[in-house]
């Protein structure tokens, strides 16, 4: 846990933030503000959200993947390869853009 930034090159457990989390490789629970990692499996709580390989939970406000196999609920979602669900006002994966809900 850190006030403002938290930063690891490989996380297996929880980091929370009030401003950023960070990681190149992860699994675990990330809550901060804004959230950022390479590959993660788990959950990720903030108002920005953004993964290159995401196998688990994103929430937030925009939540934004390469590689999206899980959920993401947000206002804004956005991901090129969709295996999972988004639930949220815009959803925007490879094959289509719809409002509400998205697969």
């Amino acid at each position: 846990m850190n006030g403002f930034n938290n930063n690891s090159g490989k996380l297996n457990g929880l980091h929370v933030s009030f401003l950023n989390n960070s990681t190149r490789e992860g699994h675990g629970l990330l809550i901060s503000f804004s959230n950022t990692a390479d590959t993660f499996g788990g959950a990720q709580f903030g108002i920005y959200n953004n993964t290159q390989v995401m196998k688990g939970f994103q929430g937030g406000a925009i939540n934004i993947s390469k590689q999206n196999k899980g959920v993401q609920i947000g206002l804004v979602n956005k991901t090129d390869e969709n295996k999972g669900l988004q639930i949220g006002f815009w959803n925007k994966n490879s094959k289509r853009t719809l409002p509400l809900i998205n697969f």
